[in-house]
């Protein structure tokens, strides 16, 4: 008889989301995060939207081996970005997601940057199939 199991997080779907879509200029953000298989390096980025795996501007190591949670990162300048999490000190993006950092009004935020995050977000889903 065979029974399947699952070794660590139950959770295989990883997310690393912002709190907010769009940010102003300098404003701390949140990333809540889920779905991490809780090694002790597992860790959280920041980069520009778009940008090779291995680059980033901010990261944080201190998931504490957690598999969910939430982390605060010092604001950025205006520009499109994503939060990405990554496993054990790797360098491969295992979850992204768009924000902007602007001074506009959300709707006006959305006209500027909208159509970079969606060419990243369908460039992302593209390469999940």
């Amino acid at each position: 008889m065979r029974v399947p199991f699952r070794v660590g997080n139950t959770d295989i779907n990883v997310r690393v989301q912002t709190e907010q879509p769009v940010y102003k200029p300098g404003e701390k953000i949140i990333v809540d995060f889920s779905g991490l298989p809780g090694n002790s390096l597992d860790w959280i980025s920041i980069a520009k939207a778009g940008s090779p795996d291995g680059d980033y501007l901010v990261w944080n190591f201190f998931t504490e081996g957690k598999q969910s949670g939430t982390m605060t990162f010092n604001g950025l300048p205006e520009g499109s970005y994503e939060s990405r999490g990554l496993f054990n000190n790797e360098n491969v993006v295992r979850a992204r997601y768009p924000f902007v950092m602007s001074s506009q009004t959300v709707s006006g935020a959305c006209q500027k940057h909208c159509k970079s995050q969606l060419s990243v977000f369908y460039a992302v889903m593209g390469g999940l199939g």
